[in-house]
């Protein structure tokens, strides 16, 4: 079996820091691996852009991500995302390691989200609830027959 690979420009690589930045900053490396995780998985499913957009930090441009992008942060928030960089790196390195979470909330703060009924499973981890969901089953397309003049 080939191993599995995943393929991120140095932007997407930047990008995904920054989100996982926004989402867990101060978070433990467990959470900080699982965030990464969450959103790798998606990419593979959905493409990079769809993936980040699944983030609130990201869709909305929270003042967490903000700062990351810019790089407007204090000598301890780039500390806190060089240690992110590294563990997402890790994670693109060594794709088995990857957990296979594909979605995250945290709970405490903003509740239940409705979409957590899907979960087949979940894991608090840090500050996090970290969920598996279902896999939708993809829309079938009928064949379009048409009749061809003679």
């Amino acid at each position: 079996m080939p191993k599995k690979t995943i393929n991120l420009t140095p932007d997407q690589q930047r990008v995904l820091t920054n989100v996982v930045f926004a989402e867990t900053a101060g978070g433990p490396p467990e959470e900080v691996a699982a965030a990464a995780s969450a959103y790798l998985n998606r990419v593979e499913k959905e493409g990079f852009e769809r993936a980040m957009a699944g983030s609130s930090a990201y869709k909305f441009r929270s003042k967490q991500f903000v700062k990351a992008t810019t790089g407007d942060l204090t000598p301890y928030e780039k500390a806190v995302w060089a240690q992110h960089n590294a563990i997402n790196q890790q994670l693109i390195a060594n794709p088995d390691k990857i957990l296979p979470f594909t979605h995250h909330e945290n709970v405490r703060a903003f509740g239940e989200p409705s979409w957590a009924k899907d979960a087949v499973s979940f894991q608090d981890i840090g500050r996090q609830r970290f969920y598996v969901l279902k896999e939708k089953p993809r829309a079938r397309t009928k064949a379009v027959q048409t009749k061809v003049g003679k």
